[in-house]
């Protein structure tokens, strides 16, 4: 379970890095005006890069899980547990959903600001506000309404969860998250002079 506490949170680092790098980035270093010449629509673009981020995350968690379905089977005769090495696997790959929305998040404000700094600054507010959040609603009765706003909160890191697996209905509200993300980034991407 210590490895599903980090692992999102790593990951989501590396996803509002790249992501908000993605357009913010190329638009400071000037190959973003190269590439609106191109004769494609704008939307394409944009989903092509958001297939690249996807795509690169989903790389990323498939090799820690593999390492980590290594690790646990050389130690697993060491431990008593009913975890096998396939509950291990697959609990690391489902952060992707988390991932995939943080990813989103972070280039949809790369295509609403301008800015990479200032972009990167907004995705890192919303990683720190849905990581800290559901354990401050938890403790407080005046934030448990807010409890659905952060992403952190449907993600479960419990050793049920690795035995047992993740809620669908959990992963598909970060899908919905990260896809919600992604049609705005294309809505502002195609509006922009």
């Amino acid at each position: 379970s210590i490895l599903l506490v980090f692992m999102p949170l790593i990951a989501s680092v590396y996803a509002i890095i790249n992501s908000t790098g993605t357009l913010a980035g190329e638009e400071e270093d000037g190959r973003l005006e190269m590439m609106v010449t191109l004769p494609l629509p704008r939307w394409q673009i944009i989903v092509a890069k958001a297939i690249a981020i996807s795509l690169a995350l989903l790389i990323i968690l498939a090799l820690v899980a593999g390492v980590s379905l290594l690790v646990f089977g050389a130690l697993q005769n060491q431990v008593e547990t009913d975890v096998t090495g396939i509950n291990i696997f697959m609990a690391v790959l489902s952060v992707w959903p988390l991932t995939f929305a943080m990813g989103m998040i972070g280039l949809f404000l790369a295509v609403f600001v301008p800015s990479r700094r200032v972009a990167l600054m907004l995705a890192a507010a919303v990683l720190i506000i849905g990581y800290l959040g559901p354990n401050l609603a938890a403790s407080t009765t005046a934030l448990e309404p807010l409890e659905p706003f952060f992403l952190f909160s449907y993600l479960d890191s419990s050793g049920q969860a690795i035995r047992e697996g993740q809620w669908a209905g959990d992963m598909l509200v970060l899908i919905l998250a990260g896809l919600a993300a992604l049609a705005l980034a294309i809505f502002f991407f195609a509006r922009r002079n």
